[in-house]
């Protein structure tokens, strides 16, 4: 009979669920943090509507996990899409305009940051900012 009492503890014991472990915080980024916007026009006209993702590259140009929430965006009616809050890195936009299949990458690099960049109709300005 006591034996049978020790099973029965002993498989109740087990028989309780795990606790459930406490949510983990967000990591903060390390290094500082950075804005990039980009702002797109089609024919002097605000652009809206187009997709625009966000990556990241290694040193080395290949892709790596950008860690960010929602990398794709549409731009708004004024043509824009923000990105803040992202650690330092190495990064690239990709944009395409589901209407007419029109798509482009551009590494956001000081050569092309706070200027016109004119590809056929449209017209791109990428920004950074940082803190």
């Amino acid at each position: 009979m006591h034996f049978l009492l020790v099973f029965l503890i002993a498989a109740l014991a087990l028989a309780q669920p795990a606790p459930i472990p406490p949510p983990r915080q967000q990591e903060e980024p390390r290094g500082a943090v950075i804005t990039i916007e980009v702002q797109v026009q089609l024919q002097n006209k605000p652009a809206e509507g187009l997709i625009l993702t966000l990556g990241r590259r290694s040193p080395e140009g290949r892709p790596v996990a950008a860690n960010i929430r929602s990398a794709m965006r549409i731009s708004d009616a004024r043509g824009v899409v923000l990105w803040s809050g992202l650690p330092e890195g190495i990064w690239v936009v990709n944009l395409r305009d589901p209407k007419t299949g029109f798509a482009l990458s551009l590494p956001v690099q000081p050569e092309f940051l706070n200027q016109t960049i004119r590809v056929g109709p449209y017209s791109i300005q990428l920004f950074l900012a940082m803190p």
